[in-house]
């Protein structure tokens, strides 16, 4: 009779741990999985956007003849090459990236166009201290 109820108890207990583990346990390794998956994601789009950039100044360069000092003064200041700058940068990226982008919910140009705004300051800074962006 005693074998019977521990045998009842160490099943009962055995089908609670499974339990606690499907509830509890399972989401939480799987959360951590996908955080993990997220920032791997955040920053290979980091990569594509200062490659971006770096695309889109050596362009500049290249067409307009300049140093680059010069050409990152003109992507940051001058809003005709800026503009110029975010499309040729955009294209790399979206061409790059596009599963990046779209798990991160960067589906609109303009939200394309605000993350590689915010590094054009950067990048200048980098191209006038002449290191690399």
């Amino acid at each position: 009779m005693s074998d019977t109820v521990l045998a009842m108890l160490l099943n009962n207990g055995i089908e609670i741990f499974i339990m606690i583990f499907m509830v509890v346990i399972l989401p939480w390794v799987i959360k951590k999985l996908n955080v993990s998956i997220d920032n791997d994601v955040r920053a290979y789009v980091e990569t594509a956007l200062r490659g971006g950039l770096t695309y889109a100044l050596q362009a500049i360069m290249k067409r307009d003849n300049l140093s680059p000092t010069d050409a990152a003064r003109r992507m940051s200041g001058n809003s005709e090459t800026k503009t110029e700058a975010l499309r040729i940068a955009s294209n790399y990226v979206l061409e790059a990236v596009p599963d990046g982008l779209k798990r991160l919910g960067v589906d609109t140009t303009d939200q394309l166009h605000s993350l590689l705004s915010a590094r054009l300051g950067e990048a200048a800074l980098a191209a006038e201290g002449g290191t690399a962006f």
